[in-house]
């Protein structure tokens, strides 16, 4: 999981990656501190999905900017919008099951132009 440290890396990170899956937490919450390993457990499922942790306590503007107002979240985006978000309680059967559709759609269209 990359640490991000400022908006403008996060934003390079959104401009950069198909897929990324964000994860919002502080130093000062267990639950964060519980929810982490298992989203990276989670995570070694898609490779090809950049994961990247916001501390909602070191860089807060970031969580101002994406409406973060409580911990732990996860926001994932494709092409830098954001299509779903889980926070304090995370599904993670739902993560897992919005990753592999996008993953799917991702190998389907990178098919498509390879034929074309």
């Amino acid at each position: 999981m990359k640490n991000v440290s400022s908006i403008k890396e996060f934003s390079d990170l959104l401009t950069n990656e198909s897929i990324l899956l964000a994860y919002f937490g502080t130093d000062s919450c267990s639950v964060c501190h519980a929810t982490k390993p298992k989203v990276d457990i989670l995570m070694k499922k898609f490779p090809d999905v950049l994961t990247c942790y916001c501390p909602a306590d070191h860089v807060p503007e970031l969580s101002g900017q994406y409406l973060i107002f409580t911990v732990p979240a996860v926001i994932i985006f494709h092409m830098g919008r954001e299509i779903f978000r889980s926070a304090r309680f995370i599904d993670l059967v739902e993560v897992e099951k919005r990753l592999k559709e996008m993953s799917e759609n991702n190998e389907n269209v990178f098919e498509k132009s390879k034929k074309q």
